[in-house]
């Protein structure tokens, strides 16, 4: 039907849209990200086209509305889009969801997947009508990364999925191309115990070394009435903390990450001192020795999320979208640009890094200084080593919590454990490899004397 309508009215396809920008605000990258939700749309949703000519850059789209930064006025007119401050490809295929609203009619007949009510009223969405149209467009303007709960409803026998991203599933993004987690489930063993931590330490972070695992951690010191920051090493069989050490801060709320290296575990606390100036320091740690050397490293962001070593390079997430490097003997310092936004997972690898990023699980050779990136997975988060070629990760959705794994060698997807037994972890479990097992902490805090945090241990079974 929708083909007839093109041809009948002369209305161009997804192939034939233009990308204008008759002021030259833009540049290269955004017309890519502008080509790039087009393609996506078409893919997605399999349509030929929605009779939009062409996606426009300028200013100003709609200047009573001071949030806007894309509009959609019509079939047979451009649409506008703003060149900054958002995602662009997310802004064009909000406002193409809304001309495929226009020519199909999704929102108004069916106003109970997408109720107005989800949309506050203002002088912009008066009616109810226009309510529901936006919130049908910001559903629709979603990545359908929808695979983890289809492969959990299939496993578990469940309903999973609510009734929107159903419709969504099956109507809108009809041609979506499903990652596919295999039907052939990874055999994991993992062991569950409780990590009996004092009520006053907080875990900020995990890392090992010799066959520990090593814990950042800060506590309140009450004789100095400010909390201090420091590592715990945790011996892996017993359960059993030792040697805590503080690490020296000026900050009255220090930020501590901490990884193993060659020469010792290195350790940096960064975060806002007294009088707010933004610190960061680097240390080197003996624990053995209890010893603490400082190292001379220029340019540490003061928030940092996690860090790395691997052959004597530091690798370190700020708060921006790029991973800094600096050489553990030379104090030179360079930038890194992954492939998307890096959550907080960063882990050593032969010649590099590995880390979980937005556009999907990544590593850096260092030596052709190029990113490979793997097929993502949505709902998943952390990462550590399961085996040579296996990388395990945490799941959450809709209460059930597991572990997935990322065969790097066949670039594809499984379950592992029982999918259908929550575990008590989140995506943002801090993991480590320690001793060739992939270990994952399940909470960051004793919420009360003798509660523990769950702690668990995962190994791969081999086959048969």
């Amino acid at each position: 039907m929708l083909l007839s309508l093109l041809a009948g009215c002369g209305c161009p396809t997804f192939a034939d849209m233009e990308v204008r920008d008759p002021a030259g605000l833009g540049d290269a990258a955004l017309d890519e990200a502008i080509v790039a939700g087009i393609a996506d749309f078409a893919a997605w949703t399999g349509r030929e086209g929605v009779c939009v000519p062409a996606v426009e850059v300028r200013e100003d789209v709609l200047p009573a509305v001071s949030s806007a930064v894309g509009r959609y006025r019509g079939p047979k007119r451009p649409i506008l889009v703003e060149p900054g401050g958002h995602d662009v490809e997310e802004v064009v295929r909000h406002e193409l969801c809304h001309a495929l609203d226009f020519e199909e009619g999704h929102s108004v007949e069916n106003m109970d997947l997408f109720p107005p009510e989800d949309i506050p009223a203002n002088e912009f969405y008066v009616t109810d009508e226009s309510r529901s149209n936006e919130a049908f467009a910001r559903a629709c303007e979603r990545v359908p990364d929808l695979d983890l709960p289809l492969a959990l409803e299939a496993r578990c026998g469940d309903t999973l999925l609510s009734a929107r991203d159903r419709y969504l599933h099956d109507i809108v993004w009809s041609e979506a191309d499903a990652l596919s987690l295999s039907n052939d489930p990874r055999d994991v063993r993992f062991e569950a115990a409780r990590l009996d931590l004092d009520v006053d330490l907080y875990i900020q972070g995990t890392g090992s070394a010799g066959g520990d695992l090593l814990l950042a951690v800060d506590w309140h010191d009450p004789a100095r009435d400010h909390y201090v920051a420091g590592v715990v090493r945790v011996r892996p069989g017993t359960g059993e903390l030792d040697a805590r050490l503080e690490i020296p801060s000026e900050s009255m709320e220090p930020r501590l990450v901490v990884a193993a290296s060659d020469d010792g575990v290195v350790v940096i606390v960064g975060d806002t001192a007294p009088g707010g100036a933004d610190v960061a320091a680097a240390y080197t740690v003996d624990l053995e020795a209890r010893t603490v050397t400082p190292l001379v490293l220029v340019g540490l962001p003061s928030m940092i999320q996690e860090i790395a070593v691997s052959e004597g390079v530091l690798y370190a997430i700020g708060a921006e979208t790029t991973v800094g490097t600096w050489d553990l003997d030379t104090g030179a310092h360079a930038v890194l640009t992954p492939p998307g936004r890096v959550w907080s997972a960063l882990r050593p690898t032969a010649g590099g890094i590995e880390a979980h990023t937005a556009a999907g699980f990544a590593r850096y050779d260092r030596a052709t200084d190029a990113w490979e990136v793997y097929p993502p997975l949505a709902n998943v988060g952390g990462f550590a080593r399961l085996s040579e070629t296996e990388r395990l990760f945490a799941y959450h959705y809709d209460g059930l919590r597991g572990t997935a794994v990322l065969d790097l060698s066949t670039r594809t997807w499984h379950l592992a454990s029982d999918p259908c037994v929550s575990l008590d972890m989140e995506p943002t479990t801090a993991w480590a490899d320690v001793g060739g097992s992939a270990w994952a902490l399940g909470g960051y805090s004793a919420e009360r004397p003798g509660a523990g945090v769950p702690l668990y241990r995962f190994d791969p079974v081999a086959p048969g």
